[in-house]
């Protein structure tokens, strides 16, 4: 859409999640190199939660694409309702014929062929999303399925994807023996606004962007209004080089942002950031040499104390000369007024 404007090799802000595109900095690298020793390691079950749209998708692709070719990977988009449903699509994930049999010698075949795999050099992994949507009867299941073992190398590894409702759900009491098979539990925060500076100037970076596509005040806005979150950050940011591009513009700045927060209605966030941004460009523009813009700004505000005083100065001199010609005002009318009356009263008398 708005690529060759640009100059761009990619759509930097696309909110699918692409491993190119991984942010391998701070709490995403550490939590990436987690799940990565952790299944290479054979471990077995990995729980990973974190706000709406922090990345957790993106992440699980990224650790896909950086597997080798002998992972067999099965992935549960949403988590099943029933255990069955989860051990028959397990098992024709494994080739294995899902027949009208108990349950118990469905699992004793995932294990005979995991154990294949296994003496092959191969994993096998198991990727449920939306985990906070698991109900207890399918979290059982998962718990059996952590059962399947050859020493202490557990056969199957297993992680689970999903918002921080999951930690809430894992704590209760009566999911203690699910909980202490859990090997690696991580939690996904929200960015900084300096994390969220170097996550737009990566994508921009990987996209093939010059420098300077976006304004520092305009990332400081976006850090601003989407609180850390980098779905919410890419939706902003590609709606705001959208709207910049329809202008035939090649720089994205505060007020682009704002308009593309108002589209996306969250221009509450970024109204006062608007407010400040705009009475910082009226403010004066001349620097000592030398001197930062920073100084210039705490010179200015330090001279505004001297110079209410005099202003001040001015008003206490007026309020000193005027009660007293007030009061003099009121006396000469007070001695008329009684002059007045008496001069009719002996008028009145004779």
């Amino acid at each position: 859409m708005y690529a060759k404007h640009f100059g761009l090799n990619a759509l930097p802000f696309e909110n699918s999640p692409d491993p190119a595109f991984f942010f391998d900095r701070g709490q995403y690298n550490q939590v990436l190199a987690t799940m990565t020793d952790s299944v290479l390691a054979g471990r077995g079950l990995m729980v990973v939660s974190g706000p709406i749209g922090a990345g957790k998708t993106t992440l699980s692709h990224k650790l896909m694409s950086d597997l080798t070719k002998n992972t067999k990977l099965i992935w549960f988009v949403s988590p099943p309702l029933t255990v069955d449903e989860m051990i028959m699509f397990i098992a024709e994930e494994l080739g294995i014929p899902y027949e009208e049999q108990a349950r118990v010698f469905v699992i004793r075949d995932i294990r005979a062929k995991l154990l294949e795999l296994n003496e092959s050099g191969g994993r096998c992994l198991l990727v449920i999303d939306e985990s906070h949507l698991i109900n207890d009867e399918v979290l059982e299941g998962v718990r059996i399925l952590t059962n399947l073992e050859q020493g202490a190398t557990k056969l199957l590894q297993i992680i689970m994807l999903g918002q921080e409702e999951l930690t809430e759900k894992l704590a209760r009491p009566e999911l203690k023996a699910f909980k202490q098979r859990i090997e690696t539990q991580k939690v996904l925060g929200r960015m900084d606004s300096e994390k969220v500076r170097e996550y737009v100037q990566h994508r921009l970076k990987v996209a093939g962007a010059v420098p300077g596509l976006f304004s520092d005040n305009a990332i400081e806005m976006v850090a601003h209004a989407t609180g850390g979150i980098p779905r919410v950050t890419n939706s902003l940011c590609q709606t705001a080089m959208r709207m910049v591009y329809e202008q035939q513009k090649h720089v994205v700045e505060p007020k682009d942002v704002h308009n593309a927060a108002e589209e996306l209605g969250c221009a509450r966030e970024t109204f006062h950031y608007m407010i400040k941004f705009k009475s910082q460009k009226k403010a004066p523009t001349s620097v000592e040499p030398g001197q930062s813009s920073n100084d210039k700004l705490t010179q200015g505000m330090k001279s505004i104390p001297e110079q209410l005083p005099l202003k001040q100065d001015g008003a206490r001199k007026e309020m000193i000369w005027f009660w007293p010609l007030a009061l003099l005002f009121l006396s000469l009318v007070s001695l008329t007024a009684s002059l007045w009356y008496y001069a009719q009263r002996f008028n009145l008398l004779g």
